[in-house]
């Protein structure tokens, strides 16, 4: 996502191309539902970038009142510190970008995706490393699922 450009984003096909994904692998990746919010979010970005970014996340000046500043990918670092003062605002005291991406796959899987689809998301060679990010559903609703 540092390196995500506007042109990588189909908004039609709700597709995402990563160009230089985990082991400098690129692929496309699906965004199983692209919100009118989501949409109306990521265009109000461009907007307040004014169409002179390339990158949809460009490093940006810190401080009070944070603004855009060269159009060159953020670095991970900004990106840890980003994400995790997100997290912080909204009541979660450790959150990373990692966090996410487990989320991600462990909801999808829940919720009924196939394993071979999220290893491709995810950009994973094989299904068992999309496995070792599959955090097991809480048991109580598993367990009621089950019962006969």
């Amino acid at each position: 996502m540092v390196a995500l450009r506007w042109d990588d984003i189909d908004f039609e096909d709700q597709l995402v191309t990563v160009r230089q994904g985990k082991g400098g692998k690129e692929r496309i990746a699906a965004i199983a539902d692209m919100t009118d919010y989501t949409i109306q979010s990521l265009y109000a970005l461009w907007e307040a970038q004014a169409g002179e970014y390339d990158h949809v996340f460009p490093t940006m000046t810190a401080g009070y009142n944070p603004g855009f500043y060269v159009d060159e990918a953020m670095n991970a670092e900004t990106i840890v510190r980003v994400v995790g003062g997100s997290g912080k605002r909204i009541g979660i005291e450790r959150l990373s970008a990692h966090d996410l991406r487990r989320t991600h796959i462990t909801l999808a899987l829940n919720n009924g995706a196939r394993l071979h689809d999220m290893q491709a998301q995810a950009g994973h060679a094989n299904a068992a490393a999309t496995l070792l990010y599959a955090r097991p559903a809480d048991a109580k609703p598993r367990r009621l699922q089950i019962a006969f």
